[in-house]
């Protein structure tokens, strides 16, 4: 028997909720985004298994709501020995538009939702278009969606050895705020 490719997939993890924009920006820092810690709700992915990273998004409130949101991926350095440095690079720089297509179950618990329907304000709606506004990633950052047709819109990288991610919300039209969860392909 030959070769056999497998596609190894986790479950969702939520990657970040916010209900305000980040200040001050990350992307705003003056170090080079050479840091002496984590951001706080960095997550890390670090896994021998981990190919690509696919990201998904939802905004609470009415359909059409928008966010700016600063996509970066980490990794720790000891150089020189015994000091903790970690860098952090910009992925992709994605504007994330709702749709009409409300979430029922959160994608990483499977609890139900408060909303069923599409006109009920404060409830998740499904990012159905995201559009790369800055790709800044060493590999291709794709996007997996058909856009602005009430699905569920997608973006897969490769995360390159890099060990954590971390998302910045640069703006934020939804009051409520925006969700992203992370799976592994």
């Amino acid at each position: 028997m030959g070769n056999i490719d497998r596609t190894f997939r986790a479950g969702w993890h939520l990657l970040r909720f916010a209900a305000a924009v980040d200040s001050p920006l990350l992307m705003d820092s003056t170090s080079g985004l050479t840091l002496s810690a984590k951001p706080t709700g960095s997550v890390d992915v670090h896994s021998q298994d981990i190919n690509y990273i696919e990201l998904i998004a939802a905004i609470e409130g009415a359909d059409t709501e928008a966010a700016v949101v600063n996509i970066y991926a980490g990794r720790h350095n000891t150089a020189p020995p015994g000091s903790e440095v970690y860098l952090a690079r910009l992925v992709a720089q994605l504007t994330l538009i709702g749709g009409a297509g409300v979430v029922t179950f959160d994608p990483e618990t499977g609890v139900a939702q408060g909303g069923t329907t599409k006109t009920a304000a404060g409830i998740n709606r499904w990012c159905d278009t995201i559009a790369l506004t800055e790709d800044a990633w060493l590999t291709d950052v794709f996007l997996g969606n058909d856009q602005g047709n009430e699905r569920i819109a997608g973006v897969i990288f490769d995360l390159a050895g890099y060990e954590w991610m971390f998302a910045e919300v640069e703006t934020l039209s939804a009051p409520e705020g925006v969700k992203l969860w992370w799976s592994y392909l």
